[in-house]
């Protein structure tokens, strides 16, 4: 899958990660983003929220389920803003925000 295919495949899970979340920030980021991707590749999306309301893990999991029937190499990961990590920041300096 080439890039401009799987950007588009990423604003597509971003209108459904926004109707389930709110405004949130999409990046791109890992292979995809720094031109590294092979074929078996898998689509690294960070959701950067401003704050993770309820359970962590309940809401990951909600963003593997908005994957299911648009792509199954999406790899998301939530993002909280209020606790940046190193992937916040490697995400945020290497990712290409859709």
């Amino acid at each position: 899958m080439g890039k401009n295919d799987v950007i588009d495949v990423v604003r597509k899970y971003k209108q459904r990660v926004v109707a389930e979340f709110g405004p949130v920030s999409v990046y791109l980021f890992g292979s995809y983003s720094n031109n590294t991707a092979r074929p078996d590749s898998d689509i690294d999306i960070a959701v950067i929220v401003p704050e993770v309301k309820g359970d962590f893990l309940k809401a990951s999991s909600v963003l593997w389920a908005l994957t299911w029937d648009l792509n199954t190499l999406i790899e998301p990961v939530l993002i909280d803003q209020r606790y940046p990590s190193p992937l916040y920041y490697e995400v945020l300096n290497t990712g290409v925000l859709v």
